[in-house]
């Protein structure tokens, strides 16, 4: 009897801290209330700081993260409670902290049609409602497929937009695909060709994860590139595989209903250096490579926007501990070892007068890229007549979504003017 109780004991210790360890629930009531009733029920003032990294959490709907849009139209600040109604004005599921939870509508409501409104934690309607108009329609098939083949189209069709991946780069030797965001109807559409961050490594079709319907809406097709990682070619290979796919796009631009006279490139951090780059070596051979052919089409384009990813030569040793290896590693040397090829990735190396417009926009608090690579690139590019455009984001740090999300109009303004 001692030994059974013994083995109760142990068991009963065990379920208590298997239960304190498991993953909260989302706090999700499905009983329904009035929006006079609604509550922030978790906390009496915001957990979200302007600090805060929300790179954790999303929120889904057919397949689209619409979180950097609900943030920028309802503040970072506020505590956000969704309610979802039904036609009929029922209440089907509240949500409250939106912005701490990661919440997929598709599986929370299933198909069918329903209105959004969101809440503060005072239980004010918040106006206006921009999210998603006044009636959501959740798809019965929204999930994006993950079919990764290189040798097919696959295409999505989201709220808005469509999504199809294309092999811009098919052949023995190297294959290579982008995501080609459109608007739903019109066009010809301006493109903006979307280089990812992360330090050369693998990726970049989902690059543009949460502002697809944000550009869209605005007109503006997105091609998300994937393009050879330093694990696969060494520098300039990324630069060549990218003026690939802009020469794929503009060869193929009455088929993909884009404006070939309209083509834009947008990057983050180590992808802010690739538009750079791009954008500054219009019809170097060297730079130009072969990739998916179309030797004879132009790769320029209509403007850069380089989001925290500037690197001069004089401060290129200035950059992170965490990224600075890379400079080393995209020519193949070993790291802090004897590479003097790696100060050819400093843009100033290839600035001249006949450059596109560029907006440069980034944290004056980035500890990852130092805020003075973009304050001497600026000074460089406007004393060599390029048109130049320069916004220090004040207090922020290596910061895509808040970057994107805080000066999406200004980015916008940069477009049409140079349209």
């Amino acid at each position: 009897m001692h030994a059974l109780k013994h083995l109760f004991a142990i068991f009963l210790a065990f379920a208590m801290v298997t239960a304190a360890c498991a993953p909260a629930e989302p706090d999700v009531n499905m009983t329904p209330l009035s929006p006079a009733e609604v509550t922030a029920t978790e906390t009496e003032s915001p957990r979200a700081t302007a600090d805060s990294s929300d790179e954790a959490y999303s929120y889904i709907v057919n397949g689209n993260d619409k979180l950097p849009k609900l943030m920028r139209l309802y503040g970072k600040q506020t505590v956000l409670t969704l309610v979802a109604y039904d036609l009929a004005g029922n209440e089907i599921l509240r949500i409250n902290d939106v912005y701490h939870k990661a919440t997929n509508l598709n599986e929370l409501l299933g198909a069918g049609e329903y209105k959004l409104l969101f809440y503060d934690q005072g239980g004010t309607l918040l106006t206006p409602n921009q999210e998603v108009g006044e009636t959501l329609i959740i798809k019965g098939d929204a999930k994006a497929s993950t079919n990764q083949s290189s040798r097919t189209t696959d295409t999505q069709v989201m709220d808005g937009y469509t999504t199809t991946k294309i092999a811009y780069a098919d052949d023995d030797s190297i294959t290579l695909q982008l995501n080609l965001i459109r608007p739903a109807s019109g066009g010809p559409f301006p493109v903006i060709v979307w280089i990812h961050g992360g330090g050369f490594g693998p990726g970049g079709l989902n690059a543009a994860q949460g502002f697809e319907d944000d550009f869209t809406g605005r007109g503006y097709a997105i091609a998300a590139v994937a393009y050879r990682s330093m694990l696969d070619g060494y520098f300039p290979s990324q630069i060549q595989d990218v003026k690939g796919a802009i020469r794929y796009l503009r060869a193929n631009a009455p088929e993909l209903n884009l404006d070939p006279d309209a083509i834009y490139i947008l990057g983050t951090s180590s992808g802010g250096l690739l538009a750079s780059l791009v954008g500054m070596t219009s019809g170097m051979p060297e730079f130009e490579g072969t990739t998916g052919g179309n030797a004879d089409v132009s790769s320029r384009v209509a403007g850069v926007i380089n989001l925290f990813g500037s690197v001069t030569r004089a401060q290129i040793n200035d950059l992170s501990a965490d990224i600075l290896p890379t400079t080393y590693q995209i020519f193949g040397c070993e790291v802090n070892g004897d590479c003097p090829d790696r100060y050819n990735l400093a843009v100033d190396n290839y600035v001249t007068a006949g450059d596109p417009p560029i907006l440069i926009i980034h944290g004056t608090e980035d500890k990852t890229v130092p805020f003075q690579e973009s304050v001497e690139l600026a000074q460089i590019l406007t004393a060599a007549n390029v048109p130049t455009t320069f916004i220090a984001a004040e207090g922020f740090g290596h910061d895509k979504n808040g970057i994107i999300t805080t000066y999406f109009a200004d980015i916008l303004s940069f477009l049409e003017g140079t349209r």
